[in-house]
């Protein structure tokens, strides 16, 4: 990954009906998110360099699903929810993606996998019964 440039520092006064904290691959998303989603006026406040923190390591990931097996969502959160939430996630890795065409840098970023569907083979069994 080559370096970024640092930003300049703000000067005056700025307005914006959101501030994110943050210019790793999260903080950008969610601004993206919030702009495309909500025609808010969003401001991206970064320290460092766009993307060269945990996002521009090994530690920044947008997963896919939840941590748990999907039967247990399914009973925590109810069977339409559960799979809400897991659409989210699968939607957060497109909204990503269009980030990214934005940006046009990758970042690093690699789609892969991370939803779990179930730990064993009793909850697989309760998995295919629901």
């Amino acid at each position: 990954m080559t370096a970024r440039a640092r930003p300049a520092p703000l000067v005056g006064l700025h307005e914006a009906d959101v501030v994110v904290l943050g210019g790793g691959l999260s903080g950008l998303a969610t601004a993206l998110g919030l702009l495309n989603t909500t025609g808010r006026r969003v401001a991206v406040i970064e320290a460092g360099s766009v993307g060269a923190g945990a996002s521009g390591t090994d530690l920044g990931h947008v997963a896919t699903g939840l941590g748990c097996p999907y039967t247990r969502a399914v009973a925590r959160y109810g069977a339409a929810s559960a799979k809400t939430l897991w659409e989210w996630h699968r939607e957060s890795h497109d909204r990503l993606r269009a980030l990214i065409e934005v940006i046009g840098d990758p970042c690093g970023y690699e789609r892969k996998g991370g939803f779990l569907l179930a730990r064993d083979r009793p909850e697989a069994i309760d998995l295919a019964d629901s």
